[in-house]
C-alpha cells in the first residue's frame, strides 16, 4: 500500500547530514508490512547512503537477514560473511571453531578492503536478539564496536524499542545483559497516508468517494486499511465490525507491543483512550510514545481521541472491569441484543456529558424494544418516558442527531402512559387498539407490535413464539378496523357498514354482524376487516383481502392456536410457530404499506432511531 519510506529517508537524510553512516533502529508496528518496508529502504538507501568521512568513496552494499531464518550467533556471521563474498567475488576463508565474532569481523575488513561499505539490514530484530545462543553476546559486542570505528551501519527492524526487548527477555538471553544499540538513532513508521491509500484503493476498483469514506473509518496498523478496501463493498453498518473481527488479533498484538511500559496499566491507558477520558498525566504519558500517532489524533478542541472506532472498539472488548463494560454495551448493541445492552448500561457511572448521553440512549434503546413478560407489548414505556426526559434536558451537541428521535419516544410515551387500562398489559393493549384511527397511535402500535415480531423470530422454542404471537393478529384487525373500517372493536356499529361479509365468512350459512354495543371478537374481524377493505378499494391490503387466503384462517388461527393457548397449556410443535410467525410478518408488512412505507426501516421511531455507527461516534467521540 505504500509507495515510499519518507518516514525513514527523511530521518536519514537529516542523521547522516550529520552523523554519516549511524546505524538506526527502524520502527515499523505490528500489522504494517515490514518486509515491503525493507525493501523500500534498501533501494533507497543503496543509491543515498553517506558512510562516514573515511570511507566517502565507497560504495554501499546492503546485506538483508530475516532473523527467522538465523538459527545460531555462527549461523549468523557465516551468512554475512557468505552474503559478501558472493556479491564482491571474493574468497573467504571460513575454519571450524573460529569465533561467530571473528568471522564477522573479518567479512566486513574483506567488503571495506574492497572499497564496499557494508550496511547490515536485519529484519525482524526482536526475534533475532531472542536466539538463545551465548555466542551472540560477542557477536553484538563486535557489532557494536565496528559500529562505533565507522567500519559498519546496521538497520534494525521491530515493531519494539530495544528496552522493551530486553523487558520481555528472561535472564538466561544474551542481549538482555548487552549494551548494543546505545549507539542507534531511531526511526519511526507514521499512519499510513491518506494519498496511499487512495491510490491502492481506487486501483483495486474502489471508487473515490467510497475510498474516502474508507479512510476516515481507518486508525492503527496498516493491516486496518487493507481490510477497510476489502469490505468496501459492504453495508456501511457492517465494515467496522467485519474490521475488528478481521483485525482483532493483531490490534491486540500491535497494542501489546506498542504501549507496554514499566509501571504503567497499559489497559487503563488505552480504555482511557478509547473513551475520550484520559487524564493530562495520561496524555503526556501516550504521546511520548513514538508509535503514538497510530492510536491517537488530536480534536480540534485539543483533546486527545482513539485515531480510529476500531482501534477503540476493540481495546474496550479487553478485560480492563469498568471499561470493557462500555465495549460489551456496543457489542450487545451491534449483535440486536439491546436487553444485555441494557443491563450493561446500567453498571455504567461515568460523569461525562457524552458517556452520560450515551447511557441514556442505551438504556432509551432498550426500554422501546420488546422484552418478554413486561410492560405493554414488551416495551417499558414508563422507563422509556423517564430516560428520554433526561436526555431532552441534556444539551449537549452530541445528542443533536437524535433530537427528533428522543422527542418522539418522549411524546409517544406520553400517549401509551395517558391510555385507560394502564395496570393491566393486555388491558392496556385493547384500550389502545380502538384508538387507532388516529394515525399517530396506529403508527405506535405498529412500532410496537413490528419490534414484537422481530423478536420473537429469536425465540428458543416453539412454545415461547407461539405464546409471544398469538394475539398479535387479533391486534393487527383490532388497529385496521380502526384506522381503515371506521370500526372500534369494542364497541359494535348500530348500523352495518356496505360490504360483502359473506365473501369471507369460513362458515356455511349468513354471517352475521355482531350485536351494536358488543365487543367484536376475532373470527368476527377475521370478516369484517377484509370485507370493508376489499369495499372501501383501501391500496396495498395485499393478501388481506384474498377470500382463498382468509377463509381458512377461521379453522387455523381461531381454534388451532387462538382457543387453546386462551384456555389452558399446549405443547406447540416447531410446525404451530412456522404458521404464526410468517402470518404476523407478512401482516406487518402489508399494514407497513397500507400506511405509506416500502419497509420497516422507514417506520418512525425505527428510521431516526440511533445506530451502530452513531453510538459508536458518540463513545468514542
Amino acid at each position: 500500500m505504500r509507495r515510499g519510506c519518507e518516514w525513514f529517508t527523511n530521518r536519514a537524510e537529516s542523521i547522516w547530514k550529520s552523523q554519516p553512516g549511524r546505524s538506526m533502529l527502524l520502527l515499523v508496528p505490528q500489522g504494517c508490512d515490514e518486509t515491503s518496508a525493507a525493501e523500500e529502504v534498501i533501494s533507497w538507501t543503496s543509491r543515498n547512503f553517506k558512510p562516514p568521512k573515511k570511507y566517502n568513496a565507497y560504495l554501499p552494499i546492503c546485506l538483508r537477514v530475516t532473523s527467522d531464518s538465523i538459527e545460531s550467533s555462527e549461523h549468523f556471521a557465516i551468512t554475512i560473511a557468505r552474503k559478501i563474498s558472493r556479491k564482491l567475488n571474493i574468497p573467504l576463508e571460513l575454519e571450524d571453531g573460529d569465533f561467530p565474532s571473528d568471522i564477522l569481523q573479518n567479512a566486513v575488513e574483506a567488503a571495506l578492503n574492497k572499497s564496499y561499505f557494508p550496511i547490515l539490514i536485519i529484519e525482524r530484530f526482536h526475534a533475532f536478539a531472542m536466539i538463545p545462543d551465548w555466542g551472540m553476546g560477542s557477536v553484538l559486542s563486535r557489532m557494536r564496536s565496528l559500529e562505533h570505528a565507522g567500519q559498519l551501519t546496521t538497520l534494525t527492524f521491530s515493531p519494539f524499542g530495544y528496552e522493551m526487548i530486553r523487558r520481555s527477555m528472561d535472564a538466561a538471553q544474551p542481549f538482555l545483559n548487552s549494551v548494543y544499540g546505545d549507539n542507534h538513532d531511531q526511526a519511526v513508521m507514521t499512519p499510513l497516508s491518506k494519498s496511499d491509500f487512495l491510490h491502492t484503493a481506487t486501483i483495486l476498483g474502489v471508487a473515490a468517494p467510497r475510498a474516502h469514506w474508507l479512510y476516515a473509518k481507518g486508525g492503527g496498523p496498516d493491516m486496518v486499511y487493507r481490510e477497510l478496501i476489502n469490505a468496501a463493498s459492504m453495508d456501511d453498518d457492517k465494515i467496522i465490525d467485519h474490521c475488528i473481527a478481521r483485525t482483532g488479533a493483531t490490534i491486540d498484538k500491535f497494542l501489546e507491543r506498542s504501549f507496554a511500559e514499566a509501571g504503567v496499566d497499559r489497559q487503563l491507558l488505552l480504555a482511557a483512550l478509547a473513551l475520550g477520558r484520559l487524564a493530562k498525566p495520561q496524555e503526556a504519558f501516550l504521546l511520548n510514545n513514538p508509535l503514538s500517532d497510530f492510536v491517537a489524533k488530536k480534536k480540534e478542541s485539543g483533546e486527545l481521541t482513539c485515531s480510529s472506532q476500531i482501534i477503540a472498539r476493540r481495546i474496550l472488548q479487553g478485560n480492563q472491569p469498568k471499561w470493557a463494560l462500555y465495549g460489551q454495551c456496543l457489542e450487545a448493541f451491534s449483535e440486536g441484543d439491546l436487553a444485555r445492552a441494557g443491563e450493561l448500561a446500567k453498571m455504567l457511572d461515568d460523569e461525562a456529558i457524552r458517556l452520560v448521553a450515551f447511557r441514556g440512549l442505551i438504556t432509551l434503546l432498550s426500554a422501546v424494544t420488546f422484552q418478554s413478560g413486561r410492560g405493554l407489548l414488551g416495551i417499558e414505556w414508563d422507563t422509556a418516558s423517564k430516560i428520554s426526559k433526561q436526555l431532552i434536558e441534556i444539551s449537549d451537541v452530541c445528542l443533536e442527531p437524535f433530537t427528533d428521535w428522543i422527542q418522539r419516544m418522549f411524546e409517544w410515551s406520553k400517549v401509551i402512559l395517558n391510555t385507560k387500562g394502564a395496570n393491566s398489559s393486555r388491558l392496556q393493549a385493547d384500550a389502545f387498539t380502538k384508538m387507532a384511527a388516529d394515525r399517530e397511535t396506529r403508527l405506535i402500535l405498529l412500532f410496537m407490535m413490528s419490534s414484537l415480531v422481530k423478536a420473537a423470530e429469536r425465540l428458543n422454542t416453539p412454545l415461547e413464539r407461539v405464546m409471544t404471537l398469538v394475539n398479535i393478529p387479533e391486534a393487527i384487525l383490532q388497529s385496521l378496523a380502526a384506522g381503515f373500517c371506521g370500526i372500534d372493536y369494542s364497541n359494535a356499529p348500530n348500523e352495518t357498514p356496505a360490504a360483502d361479509y359473506s365473501e369471507y365468512f369460513g362458515s356455511s350459512g349468513q354471517f352475521n354482524f355482531p350485536t351494536p354495543g358488543k365487543k367484536i371478537a376475532l373470527s368476527s374481524l377475521l370478516v369484517i376487516v377484509p370485507a370493508i377493505l376489499k369495499q372501501k378499494k383501501t391500496r396495498f391490503t395485499g393478501r388481506l383481502i384474498d377470500t382463498s387466503y382468509i377463509k381458512p384462517l377461521h379453522q387455523k388461527l381461531i381454534d388451532y392456536v387462538r382457543n387453546p393457548a386462551s384456555h389452558t397449556f399446549v405443547a406447540f410443535s416447531e410446525k404451530d410457530a412456522n404458521f404464526l410467525l410468517p402470518l404476523c410478518n407478512e401482516w406487518i408488512e402489508t399494514w407497513l404499506k397500507m400506511e405509506g412505507f416500502n419497509r420497516i426501516e422507514d417506520l418512525p421511531g425505527v428510521y431516526d432511531a440511533p445506530n451502530l455507527q452513531k453510538m459508536s461516534e458518540i463513545l468514542f467521540g
